[in-house]
């Protein structure tokens, strides 16, 4: 097997803010008093986990339209949905039935209740039914795959279900310090490869990374950076490698799954001779120069394959 070294320096600049997550309200009201899962024109929304964060603890968001609050108390009841699901995989991939997105295991998550009470005059737009995703079981989910929480509201005690928005699906996505899934984590790619036998050549690219896990990512190797919709799991399992930020930001390295691999990956030390040597396979952060609230990272990676 021909041997190619890598060294890279991987950097991606984060600006420090706070954002929040806007579904919209209806621009005509509605006078009719309609209780609907919160979402958007295709019935769905987001749910961001940070698998380094130790709040487990995410919200489905339950309203109901009309010109006034309501007047008595009134008890929404949900069950899982099976109608959204098919449709968004049949409109989006057809019969191309790998790329299907699934439905999270229901062991994966727990509602504390699949009841809520919306109480008479309460001045809140949306109402919070909150349920639990833990940290162990989010790691557990593909980042190659699309997963939904299919919900619905199965029945209300007063009022009615609003006929279009009465179900819909909680996309779920990953998030760490590191890269995230609502959105490309795209790094800048600059160092050199020097292939068995070769001269050594120098690297200038970018490289997108996924979270795995709390202090962990996902690459692929050199500067391969194959589009996410053209993975099979033959090119993950030639290519895939994961990185993981032990607690003192050096860095391992290792095939993404051991057991089906076709990569072989080796962490090499820095030479000897070099002791100005900048790839040590170590994370590092620092405030940008020039930018306020902007943080710098560097994976520098220093790697066989």
């Amino acid at each position: 097997m021909r041997k190619i070294l890598i060294n890279l320096i991987i950097t991606a600049s984060i600006i420090c803010s706070v954002s929040c997550d806007d579904y919209g309200q209806f621009e005509e009201e509605l006078y009719e008093k309609q209780i609907y899962i919160v979402s958007n024109s295709e019935n769905i929304f987001d749910v961001i986990c940070d698998v380094g964060n130790e709040d487990i603890i995410h919200n489905i968001a339950i309203a109901c339209s009309g010109s006034q609050l309501l007047d008595e108390d009134l008890t929404v009841t949900l069950e899982e949905d099976t109608i959204l699901l098919p449709k968004y995989n049949y409109s989006n991939y057809e019969v191309n039935y790998e790329k299907y997105a699934k439905a999270v295991p229901e062991s994966y998550y727990h509602f504390p209740s699949l009841s809520m009470v919306l109480n008479a005059g309460n001045e809140r737009a949306h109402y919070k039914m909150p349920f639990e995703f833990p940290i162990e079981n989010l790691e557990k989910l593909s980042p190659d795959s699309i997963y939904f929480l299919p919900l619905a509201i199965k029945e209300v005690s007063e009022y009615v279900k609003k006929p279009d928005k009465f179900n819909a699906l909680a996309r779920i996505y990953l998030k760490n310090k590191y890269a995230e899934t609502s959105q490309a984590s795209i790094y800048t790619v600059k160092g050199f490869s020097q292939a068995e036998g070769e001269n050594q050549s120098s690297l200038n690219s970018q490289k997108t990374l996924l979270p795995l896990s709390a202090n962990s990512v996902r690459m692929y190797r050199g500067i391969y950076d194959p589009a996410q919709k053209d993975l099979t799991v033959d090119i993950v399992n030639s290519n895939a490698i994961r990185i993981t930020v032990n607690g003192d930001n050096t860095l391992s390295l290792e095939p993404y799954n051991e057991e089906t691999a076709k990569i072989k990956v080796e962490q090499l030390p820095p030479p000897q001779d070099e002791p100005g040597f900048l790839y040590t396979n170590t994370f590092e952060q620092a405030p940008d120069k020039y930018v306020p609230g902007m943080l710098n990272q560097r994976f520098l990676l220093y790697y066989r394959y």
